[in-house]
């Protein structure tokens, strides 16, 4: 986020760290993520994800997954 951000852009940066951090440190559904989150639909998600991160949400999950079987996360509180 930077100073000159709009009010909307902030918003969206925050939904979605949230929504990242839920994919990669929770078992809940991705719809639910989507919806928890202010998104309209799992598909306004996976889009918007794509976009900020390059990966779609279910490489965002596998790749925490890996990190987490070979000890490199370190999970700390949400955002």
């Amino acid at each position: 986020m930077e100073l000159d951000d709009t009010p909307l852009n902030v918003y969206r940066t925050i939904r979605l760290r949230q929504a990242r951090w839920d994919l990669e440190n929770t078992n809940r559904t991705a719809t639910d993520i989507a919806l928890d989150n202010g998104f309209c639909d799992v598909a306004a998600l996976s889009t918007q994800i794509a976009a900020a991160y390059g990966l779609p949400p279910s490489r965002l999950r596998r790749n925490a997954k890996a990190r987490s079987r070979d000890g490199d996360i370190d999970r700390e509180a949400a955002p």
